[in-house]
């Protein structure tokens, strides 16, 4: 994604500075904040952030507000908070401006604000929400690209779902072959190191993030952080053949795995085989 100055948190007003929050978890992105937290019993009104604000309620003892809802506020919209119980919820905080450069980016005009609000129903965005969850509360290595490809995915199905704008062309229909090696040839030269998905795009040449991602997947039927996680793998299987005086956490490191935990889990979902399953096999 491009470079932008960071979304930092929101202040906190005299208004809201009684929220009870039990328990919270921060990260900060370019264009992204999320949030999660456990909240206590709170009755509240907002006069609105500066940034919509979506959210997912991952548990709740309230029976007013069942889990698996997905809230969106728009930024300046003023919103009330009222439960009795206490709330797990994660939340993605972006700007508009964030999400009309995204917009701009992939050929889309925006309106002034988002005309979404109040509770829905969408299982695509709680399960966006929930991987985001993931990278909020136990961050990976390799994290930076799949929020890139997570960021492109929510700002296009919100542009397209609940919006009605529609994608505007003028980017190539296909890229050729020798690009698309270029891209796969810098992935697997950084399979430890934390590439953007703008970063690939470059590497392929001219053309944008989200153009890129998507024929990238119709080159090679894998998203450019699929691709990665692939490569990571086959690098792995080479190592754990041919450096058997290697661990297993010295090989995760290696192949770029966070630790040897997501080494063994994404080895055996595209094996069928533990790493030492495989090492004696």
């Amino acid at each position: 994604m491009a470079q932008e100055a960071e979304l930092q948190p929101i202040e906190i007003t005299d208004q809201e500075a009684g929220i009870p929050i039990l328990e919270r978890h921060v990260r900060i992105w370019p264009g992204l904040v999320g949030e999660w937290e456990r909240i206590g019993p709170i009755d509240l009104t907002t006069k609105g952030y500066p940034e919509h604000r979506l959210s997912l309620i991952l548990g709740s003892s309230d029976a007013t507000i069942p889990s698996g809802q997905v809230l969106l506020s728009p930024a300046y919209t003023p919103a009330s908070y009222r439960w009795s119980g206490e709330i797990e919820v994660i939340s993605l905080l972006f700007t508009p401006e964030w999400l009309s450069r995204i917009g701009t980016e992939i050929g889309i005009k925006l309106p002034n604000q988002l005309e979404l609000r109040g509770s829905i129903e969408d299982e695509f965005l709680a399960g966006l929400l929930r991987t985001f969850q993931k990278e909020v509360l136990k961050p990976g290595i390799g994290s930076r690209l799949l929020i890139d490809s997570l960021s492109q995915a929510l700002a296009v199905y919100l542009l397209r779902r609940y919006m009605g704008r529609q994608l505007v062309n003028g980017q190539p229909a296909m890229l050729p072959k020798w690009r698309i090696r270029r891209a796969q040839d810098f992935i697997r030269e950084n399979l430890t190191n934390g590439i953007s998905l703008k970063e690939i795009a470059d590497a392929a040449g001219d053309v944008s993030p989200f153009h890129f991602s998507r024929l990238f997947k119709q080159a090679t039927g894998f998203s450019p952080y699929q691709f990665l996680i692939e490569c990571r793998v086959l690098t792995a299987q080479q190592l754990l053949r041919a450096k058997r005086e290697l661990s297993l956490g010295e090989i995760a490191f290696r192949c770029g795995f966070a630790d040897q935990s997501a080494f063994t889990r994404c080895f055996r979902q595209r094996t069928g085989l533990t790493p030492k399953q495989y090492r004696e096999g």
